[in-house]
């Protein structure tokens, strides 16, 4: 647009800033004048990265004796608000006293951060034993802990360790780990 015999033009400066230039030239000056406003717009988004928390693996690590075998697992874990139930809400699976981990790689949640920010989430492995025998009863026990996570972490562990016990007899009824895992993806 003519402007008092000069005209103006609108330049797009980097990294979003919000400019404008107009470039005028005054009708008896033989130099142009520039004029640049700067608006102060919104402020940018901050970087972000997302965390996964999975239950990574289990194992047991001192069984019910000799006569009661295997242990037959559910377990429910919990970070953040969300709960995930291995193998399955109404399965279990078996696992022996003194085995090896066994890697299970439950997907819980996934927690958005901002860069720079450090946020500690408690974890949560609730177990059932499960036995559906004649002379069997359920066995159950809780135990928390907690992952600290940030962006540009590593993968990060955190393992539980759950004592079972007899629901209604109070009675000592085996241990099991769960490892949870926190890691950016």
């Amino acid at each position: 647009a003519l402007v008092n015999a000069g005209f103006s033009q609108e330049m797009k400066l980097p990294e979003g800033l919000q400019s404008r230039v107009n470039l005028m030239f005054a009708g008896r000056w033989s130099f142009p004048l520039i004029i640049i406003i700067v608006g102060g717009g919104e402020d940018p988004e901050p970087e972000t990265c997302e965390i996964d928390l999975t239950m990574f693996q289990v194992r047991v690590t001192e069984g019910q004796g000799f006569a009661e075998g295997k242990l037959e697992l559910r377990i429910t874990g919990i970070a953040d608000g969300s709960t995930e139930v291995w193998p399955s809400s109404t399965g279990y699976d078996q696992l022996a006293d003194g085995g090896p981990w066994e890697t299970i790689d439950e997907y819980i949640t996934t927690i958005t951060l901002n860069e720079g920010d450090v946020r500690t989430v408690s974890v949560t492995a609730d177990i059932l034993e499960i036995d559906a025998g004649f002379l069997g009863a359920d066995d159950y026990g809780t135990a928390s802990g907690n992952i600290e996570i940030t962006c540009g972490m590593v993968p990060t562990y955190e393992t539980v360790e759950v004592d079972l016990f007899r629901e209604n007899m109070g009675s000592y009824k085996g241990k099991v780990q769960v490892k949870f895992k926190a890691e950016e993806f």
